[in-house]
């Protein structure tokens, strides 16, 4: 991949701080491939020199947990699936939000205690 411009080196998400290294390269690289996710990782780093060049802004990282802060009723249904999935039997209830605290805080995430799960 070198020679198409793009070094390996380092990605696939070595630190786990960031949405491009993170979740972007292991997104594209589990449906395409290693080669085509290490070119679209440079292609979106392209993309994102480009617009930060040409707005004069600071970098602002989406953050690795982006799109579970994005969709969670689709996080929610995906990860009870893959409760069901290992045999097991899952009763959510939604958790009562706390006035304050900061946005993600209040999204409407499922508190452990409230997933109780028993084996079928």
């Amino acid at each position: 991949m070198v020679a198409n411009g793009v070094d390996p080196g380092g990605v696939g998400g070595e630190s786990d701080e960031g949405y491009l290294p993170v979740i972007h390269f292991r997104r594209v690289s589990a449906r395409r491939g290693w080669k085509r996710a290490a070119a679209a990782l440079a292609h979106t780093l392209l993309v994102v020199v480009y617009h930060v060049l040409n707005r004069r802004e600071a970098y602002r990282d989406l953050g690795a947990d982006y799109l579970d802060r994005l969709e969670p009723e689709r996080l929610t249904k995906r990860l009870v699936k893959r409760l069901e999935r290992l045999g097991l039997k899952v009763t959510i209830e939604p958790q009562t939000v706390v006035v304050g605290g900061s946005f993600s805080e209040q999204v409407a995430v499922v508190k452990r205690e409230s997933i109780h799960s028993t084996t079928c």
